[in-house]
């Protein structure tokens, strides 16, 4: 494959976008570090001018050490090589993916210059050789580098020196300036969060001229509280301080330690951290916590001088009313004006809607405020932004719920109670709504069938019905008639009853069609009506005991049913000659009920009993009307009475 020649200068200038053209280019420059945890990348730079614009150089294929490396040295510091393979993306600037490498020679390094930390924070010298100067803080030995803290007037900066170099040790609390590449840590969504110093080794970190600013300092006092994280409280002197330990363990509460650490500043105000400390003695008593010292005007009384705060990182004692943020978080309000936020494992979450009703609070814990300063005339003047107390156990805080806070519980309750009335209410008109349009919706709905149903009767009565009629009065007249056959008589009067019987049927059709199923007309009261109807007529005393029929039979069944008590109570009155008929119904196991018709009459013999070919449709009919509502029809004769049995099975059975 084909490659062309690029200078180093005009490669770092090549926009990201750019850099991930296809083809290999070749540079020549000068390595200003070898990142040793990885073995396989270097940073690359012009070598007119080691100190300007640079790249990532690493392995194209992920190997740990280089596949194509010619050279009769490591590579290292100062290494001046020829490097050729494809250029890729990266974060702030293009870098390569190399395929080989050719060492050419080496070169002492210049001096890098001083930057601030603020320029390094913003990503600004990323991959470029730069020096800082501060107070060494901090120096571990881990695995095959070395790692200090480093810091000044700006903040703290971490350095990776490569190699186990434990005698940077002693320069812990001394002025130093530290060469190395600048580096940029990112998060998994590729955003810039942090950057470090890489130094290539010990020589990378001189020594200075102590100065007066940033060195530790050593104090002695009662711990009074202990934090998350190796943060722990100490009075020293009538002065709270904030201490940050060193490692993970913090002393314990009560005893008197003495504390090397370095200044911070935390919120504003002045914190120590990376502090060393020892025990002087054991845990005793500390001091009561003072209460909060608000102004008549509802401040907080600090002093003008916010180098000195009195109640900063002190023991306090705080009473006021609660209240919730917006966050949340628990507040007291003291003073009327002041709201001081409550923090730690007094505070319990599961709380918030109680302390929302503002019950008196007090609470113990540390004092920490965050401030803002201005610097005037070589003083310190400012103001307090906020105020929180930080708890240590469940017991810094003990609510009193005074006659203000049960009247805001009632008040409270008898909202919840107004809003449960009305969900209530709401739910009851819906439903009432609801049923009152699904009533509306069926009267609509049974008016339009009555109509079609009173329709239909009327056609029925008015055309087959008359026809029917009229037929049958020819049929029987031309029966009577003299001279005529006895077989075509017989014929004639046959078709005669006949006819009678399909009038009789299309009168009970349009009569069925009349009645409104739906109504709300029960079978026992129609059966009832038409005991008394026929009672009242003379022909024959009927009387009723009817129970077990539920209020669900409606419908055509009943009007099956009812039809079936008529022609049995028809038959005995016709046929039977009888002079008492007793309609009984009752109750049946499977949900339906068994409803009798007995007569005193003349005994029924069911097996001489005429038939459709006769022109006597009644007992066919009554035996389709039983099938076709899914009961069984029976006819008994014993002692004098008959009976027509009707089994009418329930509507789980159907």
């Amino acid at each position: 494959m084909g490659f062309k020649a690029i200078v180093l200068s005009a490669l770092a200038a090549i926009a990201a976008a750019e850099s991930s053209a296809d083809g290999e280019s070749t540079v020549t420059g000068v390595v200003t570090v070898v990142i040793a945890r990885t073995g396989n990348s270097f940073v690359l730079a012009g070598r007119d001018d080691p100190n300007g614009e640079s790249f990532y150089v690493t392995d194209r294929d992920q190997n740990e050490r280089f596949a194509d490396y010619e050279g009769a040295a490591p590579l290292a510091s100062g290494s001046i090589v020829e490097v050729t393979g494809e250029r890729v993306p990266l974060m702030f600037k293009p870098g390569m993916l190399a395929r080989r490498i050719r060492l050419l020679g080496s070169v002492e390094l210049p001096p890098a210059p001083v930057v601030e930390l603020s320029e390094l924070r913003l990503g600004m010298s990323d991959n470029r050789r730069v020096a800082i100067k501060g107070v060494v803080r901090r120096v571990t030995v881990s695995g095959g580098f070395t790692s200090m803290h480093v810091s000044n007037r700006q903040g703290i900066a971490r350095v990776r020196v490569q190699g186990r170099c434990p005698s940077l040790s002693r320069l812990v609390d001394r002025d130093v300036q530290v060469t190395g590449v600048a580096m940029s840590e990112f998060n998994f969504r590729a955003e810039f969060m942090d950057f470090w110093i890489e130094a290539s080794g010990a020589d990378d970190v001189a020594e200075l001229e102590p100065k007066p600013e940033g060195h530790r300092l050593e104090f002695e006092g009662q711990v009074v509280a202990v934090g998350g994280d190796g943060a722990f409280y100490v009075c020293s002197d009538g002065r709270g301080m904030k201490v940050v330990s060193n490692g993970p363990r913090s002393p314990r509460v009560g005893e008197r330690v003495r504390v090397k650490a370095f200044p911070d500043r935390e919120r504003g105000v002045v914190v120590y951290g990376d502090a060393d400390w020892t025990v002087l003695a054991p845990p005793s008593p500390v001091p009561a916590p003072e209460p909060l010292m608000v102004s008549p005007k509802g401040r907080l009384m600090v002093s003008e001088d916010l180098a000195f705060i009195d109640q900063q990182f002190k023991l306090v004692e705080v009473k006021g009313r609660c209240a919730v943020s917006e966050d949340g978080a628990l507040v007291v309000r003291v003073g009327g004006s002041v709201e001081v936020r409550v923090e730690g494992p007094a505070v319990d979450r599961n709380a918030v809607d109680e302390y929302a009703l503002g019950p008196l609070a007090t609470v113990r814990g540390i004092c920490e405020l965050e401030v803002q300063t201005v610097s005037r005339d070589g003083k310190t003047f400012g103001d307090v932004l906020s105020v929180r107390v930080l708890t240590s156990s469940p017991d810094d805080v003990k609510l009193v719920r005074d006659s203000t806070y049960r009247a805001a519980y009632v008040r409270e309750i008898s909202r919840h109670l107004f809003r449960i009335v009305l969900l209530v209410l709401a739910v009851a008109l819906v439903a009432v709504v609801w049923v009152r349009l699904r009533e509306r919706r069926e009267r609509m709905k049974r008016r339009a069938i009555e109509a079609d149903r009173k329709r239909i009767a009327a056609d029925l009565h008015d055309t087959v019905e008359q026809y029917l009629a009229c037929a049958k009065m020819v049929m029987s007249g031309a029966a009577t008639k003299g001279g005529m056959p006895e077989d075509v008589r017989k014929a004639f009067e046959v078709a005669a009853d006949v006819l009678a019987q399909a009038k009789r049927e299309v009168r009970d059709a349009v009569m069925n069609l009349r009645v409104d199923a739906a109504s709300g007309t029960t079978l026992a009261e129609m059966l009832k009506a038409t005991a008394a109807r026929v009672s009242k007529s003379g022909a024959v005393e009927v009387r009723t005991k009817l129970r077990g029929i539920g209020d669900d039979f409606t419908g055509p069944r009943m009007l099956d049913a009812a039809a079936i008590v008529n022609e049995a109570i028809t038959n005995a009155i016709k046929h039977g000659r009888a002079k008492n008929v007793i309609v009984v119904s009752d109750p049946a196991a499977d949900g339906g009920f068994v409803l009798r018709v007995r007569n005193d009459g003349e005994v029924f013999d069911t097996s001489k009993a005429v038939g459709p070919e006769t022109g006597h449709f009644g007992l066919s009919g009554m035996r389709e009307r039983a099938k076709r509502i899914g009961a069984t029809l029976a006819i008994e004769s014993a002692g004098g009475w008959t009976e027509v049995r009707l089994d009418v099975k329930g509507m789980r059975s159907v």
